[in-house]
């Protein structure tokens, strides 16, 4: 029924909510408010899950996450097919039983571990990318471009490695002013900030100051370098590595559509490849036509409603 989601929302907005107002009230009679109103939300999230779990054929296919098939004898590949309601079951299922341990606990020796069942709980406003569809498809993006990301900070990270070891021999392992190259932590954390541009030059200018056996034309250079390499060049880079990658997701999903489809018209016809071929860009050309004058027919409507 589609009331349950809506009302499963509806709490999940009201706890975000309650959270909120806890940061803001902490006198002793709303903090014993607050306790009884968490073991009331937590006991409708136990019970709402415990309602999904029983709609499933078994448990095992509620927490079912990836499924792995053969998609050709031949090649012996295998495809890897992840499931978004495993992983959004998990997701609840976790929060749900960390949240319900820290406020048994609370009750015993450990008052203390009711702040995580809260802090837990206001992670599960991410249900919410469920509820709309735009959400929903801005989530899968994400999802998609995960692995660039993780390759571009990989990248990011070795590059900062680098210049923090030459930043220690460099500067000799010394503390000047704000700029602190004594160990590699404090190198990689110095140099995390010139990265952002957050006082980089006072930075650069308090190194220039010291006494040191290079020369402040070398000391320019690194952290010129390094502003240039990390903070302007690596923007743009991944930038244009995030556009591609949706482009050339975008481009497949396309490819895909037009093989499944040219595979439905052969199995219906006696055509061959080329004709095949031939008929479904013809007809995704009509599509992208009858798309584009649905569009005019529409802006002519809104035009004739604000005359009218």
């Amino acid at each position: 029924m589609w009331c349950f989601p809506f009302l499963v929302s509806i709490v999940i907005i009201l706890c975000a909510i309650i959270l909120g107002i806890e940061t803001r009230l902490t006198d002793p009679f709303w903090m014993k408010l607050f306790v009884v109103v968490d073991i009331l939300l937590t006991s409708f999230f136990i019970l709402e899950i415990t309602l999904r779990m029983l709609a499933e054929k078994s448990m095992l296919h509620f927490f079912h996450l990836v499924s792995v098939n053969r998609s050709d004898e031949t090649t012996r590949r295998i495809n890897l097919h992840y499931s978004e309601d495993g992983f959004w079951n998990w997701f609840d299922f976790i929060i749900t039983v960390v949240s319900a341990v820290a406020i048994f606990t609370h009750f015993f020796q450990h008052p203390e571990y009711l702040l995580i069942a809260r802090m837990f709980r206001i992670f599960r406003i991410f249900r919410l990318l469920e509820v709309s569809s735009q959400l929903k498809e801005i989530e899968k993006k994400i999802v998609n471009i995960i692995p660039t990301v993780f390759s571009f900070a990989l990248l990011l990270f070795i590059l900062i490695y680098i210049y923090s070891i030459v930043g220690f021999y460099l500067f000799e392992g010394r503390v000047m002013g704000i700029a602190n190259f004594s160990n590699l932590y404090n190198s990689i954390t110095t140099l995390f900030q010139v990265m952002t541009l957050d006082g980089w030059g006072e930075i650069m200018s308090d190194v220039n100051n010291m006494d040191l056996a290079i020369s402040p034309l070398i000391i320019s250079i690194y952290f010129i370098s390094f502003v240039v390499l990390t903070a302007i060049v690596s923007l743009n880079v991944f930038i244009g590595v995030m556009a591609a990658s949706i482009e050339t997701k975008f481009s497949k999903n396309i490819e895909e559509n037009k093989k499944r489809f040219a595979k439905l018209i052969k199995d219906e016809t006696d055509q061959t490849d080329e004709g095949v071929e031939e008929g479904v860009n013809l007809i995704l050309a009509e599509f992208v036509q009858l798309k584009n004058d649905m569009k005019k027919l529409n802006e002519s409507i809104e035009e004739i409603r604000k005359q009218n």
